[in-house]
């Protein structure tokens, strides 16, 4: 990479500037569909909980249209990009660059998710990093 990821890259991302937060992704499979050359699904190990990765990095100006593509297809904003190449953060914008110049920090982390809610009895409020993986455990799931 060119730059150091702010979040946790899903393992099994193709290396690179571009990747998926890992416990982010709500398989909608949208970025499926307007990118099938570069994202695919993450191998299950027998986990029934998919989860988006990059097959590949974009080496070609028709791949890097899908990759933003894939951006604008997400609905919970889980693709990020780490690179610094000004014409890939000036297309994409602050809120999904690690690096975007000018920005202290990504308008990921200057708002902390927090929610409350009461499920069976078991009552829960916290700041997230991410809600997914709570959200998961909470339900029993992998």
């Amino acid at each position: 990479m060119a730059g150091q990821a702010r979040f946790e890259n899903h393992p099994q991302s193709a290396p690179g500037d571009f990747y998926v937060c890992n416990h982010e992704c709500i398989f909608c499979g949208d970025p499926h569909v307007v990118a099938p050359d570069m994202i695919g699904w993450a191998e299950d190990g027998g986990d029934a909980y998919l989860h988006c990765v990059w097959k590949k990095q974009p080496e070609t100006p028709e791949e890097l249209d899908q990759a933003i593509a894939a951006f604008n297809a997400s609905c919970v904003s889980a693709y990020r990009y780490a690179g610094s190449d000004p014409a890939i953060l000036n297309r994409l914008g602050p809120d999904v660059c690690d690096h975007y110049p000018g920005s202290r920090y990504s308008a990921r982390e200057s708002v902390p998710v927090v929610f409350e809610f009461s499920l069976g009895g078991y009552s829960v409020e916290k700041a997230s990093d991410s809600w997914l993986k709570r959200l998961r455990q909470m339900l029993g799931w992998k």
